[in-house]
């Protein structure tokens, strides 16, 4: 369960199918205008941004729920592996700024996220920070590849029984923070910061962090997502 721990006290690319009006888990807007408006706005397909819901097909195997494995692929050759990777998150905790979280971020230094804090590096009003818990585990993947991108999405509606669900992709798609990166930051970001040497049997503990603007997106309806097209997976965060 994602738990809000307040201060003082502790707070896809798939085939896109079609476009949503904005309701549901997303509030929507007049319409993108401002120089500050159009930089919280991130292009994940052609023409297509945040504001607008992806409608992506699904089946119930796709998802999964805190505490269950839920199987990655890996590509070897060009064929496909199934249950290379298996992805457990162990907890999902939301929190009201960076010190309640117990992480020490640099956020003068941070690429993605910028339109979502305070001039003074604080968390904006109505932004919380995602930190989620993840073991990896190899179990026939190739030990030295990026292990996925691990992103964050937020669904429209309840979709339970459906055989299509609605999501927003949240800005940054990214994680504004990582527990085990491969590589230094830079103007870039992070390079190849998924990309570690993950032997078949091994396991690794994680914890990422993302920017959540609950005036914009239901906390209660967000997803991690990795893998892509037909093998996208999704896990529940609540």
């Amino acid at each position: 369960m994602i738990s809000q721990k307040r201060k003082g006290a502790g707070c896809l690319l798939a085939v896109l199918l079609l476009l949503y009006a904005f309701t549901g888990c997303h509030a929507g807007s007049a319409g993108l205008g401002t120089e500050a408006e159009k930089a919280q706005s991130t292009e994940v397909a052609e023409g297509l941004t945040e504001d607008q819901a992806q409608v992506l097909d699904v089946k119930q195997e796709q998802f999964g729920k805190i505490g269950e494995a839920v199987s990655g692929i890996d590509v070897q050759n060009g064929k496909t592996v199934e249950d290379a990777l298996r992805y457990t998150v162990t907890k999902a905790d939301l929190f009201d700024s960076f010190t309640d979280a117990g992480l020490d971020i640099e956020t003068e230094d941070m690429i993605e996220g910028e339109a979502l804090l305070e001039e003074d590096g604080s968390l904006a009003q109505g932004v919380k920070l995602l930190v989620l818990y993840v073991t990896v585990q190899n179990v026939r993947a190739d030990p030295n590849q990026n292990i996925t991108a691990l992103r964050i999405l937020c669904a429209e509606s309840d979709f339970e029984g459906k055989k299509q669900a609605s999501f927003y992709e949240l800005y940054p798609s990214g994680p504004v923070w990582f527990s085990n990166p491969s590589g230094k930051r830079n103007e870039a970001g992070w390079k190849d910061y998924y990309h570690y040497n993950l032997s078949v049997g091994q396991r690794k503990d994680l914890k990422a962090a993302w920017l959540v603007d609950t005036n914009q997106y239901d906390p209660k309806m967000l997803y991690l997502t990795f893998d892509y097209d037909e093998d996208q997976k999704y896990i529940k965060l609540n």
